[in-house]
């Protein structure tokens, strides 16, 4: 089990991940965000910028920001979720967004610019595990194995929705 006694010892897969990428919205050039200092000028290029208010947004805010030592004319701003960042973008309220490739590719009116660099990348795992006081354990478990399993379907839905499968 986990130190807090809610997951069942052994029974954590990784199911996907997905990294930090940047959009802009749609038709609009695709800057280059290759390099901290390409990512660095984009950023001062765009002014305002958004992100959810989530982990990655907290990431964006916390690490990447401080760590490209960005002017005060640049302005991040924290939506509560995805969603809402996206919305931000489409309508004009800022130039560019950082997320998680999941929720970039999923909206409509950006098109996505790229990954962020690797030395400012945040890549988060989603993750199943069957809890401990589980009603229905072994089904839980061949639930997980099969939303672990590499058939077609499923490594086709993780790519359409901007994910990879965990490198182990």
């Amino acid at each position: 089990m986990n130190e807090d006694g809610r997951i069942r010892a052994g029974s954590e897969s990784g199911l996907a991940t997905a990294p930090l990428a940047a959009a802009v919205r749609a038709g609009s050039p695709k800057p280059d965000i290759g390099s901290a200092a390409a990512l660095r000028k984009a950023l001062i290029d765009a002014g305002q910028v958004v992100a959810p208010s989530s982990t990655s947004g907290q990431f964006v805010r916390d690490k990447v920001f401080p760590k490209l030592n960005l002017p005060d004319t640049v302005t991040l701003t924290l939506e509560a979720r995805g969603t809402e960042a996206a919305a931000a973008l489409r309508e004009g309220k800022a130039n560019l967004s950082i997320g998680p490739t999941s929720e970039l590719v999923q909206e409509t009116g950006i098109d996505v610019a790229g990954l962020l660099p690797p030395d400012l990348q945040l890549v988060q795992t989603f993750t199943a595990a069957v809890v401990s006081d589980s009603t229905a354990p072994e089904a839980a478990g061949r639930l997980i194995d099969f939303l672990s399993s590499d058939t077609s379907l499923l490594l086709t839905a993780i790519r359409r929705a901007g994910m990879e499968r965990p490198r182990e």
